[in-house]
């Protein structure tokens, strides 16, 4: 999917960028060790983008789908590159989070 905003069926979708950074030192291999036969002689790093996706119909109902990596000190910050920083996305598509009525799916 790009990462451009887009109208699917009425729906907006808006790509919201999480974080990005290398891989976690807990879980962190080269790449060919990781994928096999499927690196192109790129960098050893693998540097994962994370991306949320924020739905909105036209009744005025919002989806968010994924809730990133979190904050520092999130289940995830063992593994992920940075705190996520879905906030801050959240707020430059004009959504507050406190004041949606979500539909969350992820954790």
């Amino acid at each position: 999917m790009s990462h451009q905003p887009m109208t699917v069926a009425g729906v907006e979708v808006l790509p919201l960028c999480d974080a990005v950074g290398p891989m976690g030192e807990s879980i962190r291999r080269p790449l060919p060790e990781m994928f096999p036969g499927g690196c192109r002689g790129e960098s050893d790093d693998w540097v994962p983008h994370f991306h949320c996706y924020l739905l909105r119909d036209t009744s005025g109902r919002t989806v968010l789908v994924d809730t990133g990596v979190g904050p520092e000190g999130s289940p995830a910050s063992s593994w992920a590159p940075v705190p996520g920083a879905l906030g801050a996305g959240l707020a430059r598509v004009g959504t507050a989070p406190e004041a949606e009525p979500f539909t969350r799916i992820g954790w």
